[in-house]
């Protein structure tokens, strides 16, 4: 059987609707104005696929997100809240997860100066002013390597993560982006007032007084940020929003 084509001819003299067979070949008859004007149709059809194509993926790019800020400045309550609006689903793991995992005989984290093997709480100043800060043993070390590399399996194995972390400034950050290398990240500072840290920690109730601050003194040094989310401004449902904006108008290329 031949094959047969469908092939426009612009002829000013015919009738748009003309139809002339052509044996093996059909040909479509059509002044040049109806012929273009088709043109222009489709060209638009096409332009409207590709943006909503576009739009579907820009959302689905990132592969982590990664909120750095802290204790108190309300990261977990922003990574929830994502959780809810963005399309994709989302882990939300940060260090505590793994704290939580640990046996209790290897931190020391209800008193303060007694070094453990995990996660304990030593005193330092800041300003004068006696604060904690958490510091960790050998056990510790291992565990926190563990939580970027398991960050790292995940994203391997398809899954998307928010991850929730307290940084000590852009030496631990460097580590973190070696990681993660390969992968499409959004880094997101989350900070507020000292006012507000001071209050939510008081009201928390599990935080070392003085933590919070302490953390904030250097959390963000020498750090540049995708992003950068004051929580004294807006709330956790507000700087989701802001994020997924963010992730829709910054696309990564494939």
């Amino acid at each position: 059987m031949s094959t047969r084509h469908w092939m426009p001819i612009a002829e000013e003299t015919l009738s748009p609707f003309d139809i002339q067979r052509v044996n093996p070949v059909f040909t479509v008859v059509i002044d040049s104005s109806t012929f273009y004007a088709a043109l222009g149709t489709i060209d638009a059809i096409m332009h409207t696929l590709m943006n909503l194509q576009l739009k579907t993926r820009k959302v689905a790019l990132m592969d982590v997100i990664f909120l750095n800020g802290p204790s108190s400045s309300g990261k977990s309550s922003i990574a929830r809240a994502l959780q809810n609006c963005l399309d994709d689903n989302y882990l939300h793991l940060g260090i505590d997860a793994f704290i939580a995992m640990m046996p209790a005989k290897a931190n020391t984290l209800n008193e303060s100066d007694k070094p453990a093997e995990g996660f304990y709480w030593r005193t330092t100043t800041l300003n004068q002013q006696s604060v904690h800060r958490i510091s960790f043993g050998p056990y510790g070390k291992a565990v926190n390597e563990a939580y970027r590399t398991t960050v790292r399996h995940l994203v391997d194995a398809g899954m998307k993560v928010i991850v929730d972390d307290v940084l000590d400034g852009a030496e631990e950050m460097a580590i973190w982006q070696s990681v993660l290398a390969g992968k499409h990240c959004l880094y997101v500072g989350v900070t507020c007032s000292a006012e507000t840290l001071i209050q939510r920690e008081q009201q928390r109730g599990d935080r070392y007084p003085g933590s919070a601050l302490e953390q904030a003194s250097r959390v963000h040094c020498g750090i540049e940020y995708d992003l950068f989310i004051n929580t004294d401004e807006c709330s956790p449902q507000t700087c989701a929003q802001r994020i997924q904006a963010f992730i829709a108008s910054h696309p990564h290329p494939q």
